[in-house]
């Protein structure tokens, strides 16, 4: 079974039968499997709970030779963009436009410095992509 590492983007409680609750918390990586055609995943934890795959955002699963793509990186960028309107760790990148190795490189430790989970996700995406991918995430991330 392959297994993902997402970024859980919106807050979301489900209950059982016996009214048992588990929450996904909005900002904390959690491990799932891949998306269902129904649109859900299983959320591996101390339990394991389906839910909808759209409450996250930056699946990865990948071999360390491939890189992240556009379309993979643009939800973690437009989520920190929601509650940080300069983007965060981002911004030199994302609203500047410097989209050198070393520009992506400084996102992703000032992400790490300050604790951005979102940011370092995203910003450890910019690292591995080309400079050319980097310009189009500027270009199209709003």
């Amino acid at each position: 079974m392959k297994t993902f590492k997402r970024i859980c983007i919106e807050d979301w409680t489900t209950s059982d039968a016996v009214g048992n609750s588990f929450t996904v918390v909005r900002g904390k990586e959690y491990t799932t499997t891949s998306e269902r055609e129904d649109g859900t995943v299983t959320v591996f934890s101390s339990d394991w709970v389906v839910a909808p795959v759209s409450i996250f955002a930056g699946a990865v699963h990948r071999k360390a030779t491939d890189r992240p793509t556009v379309p993979d990186v643009l939800p973690l960028v437009r989520e920190i963009y929601k509650s940080h309107a300069a983007g965060c760790c981002l911004h030199i990148l994302t609203d500047d436009g410097n989209v050198a190795d070393d520009h992506a490189e400084f996102c992703l430790k000032t992400a790490r410095e300050e604790g951005h989970l979102v940011c370092q996700r995203a910003a450890e995406m910019l690292v591995a992509m080309t400079r050319t991918q980097r310009l189009r995430v500027y270009r199209e991330h709003s």
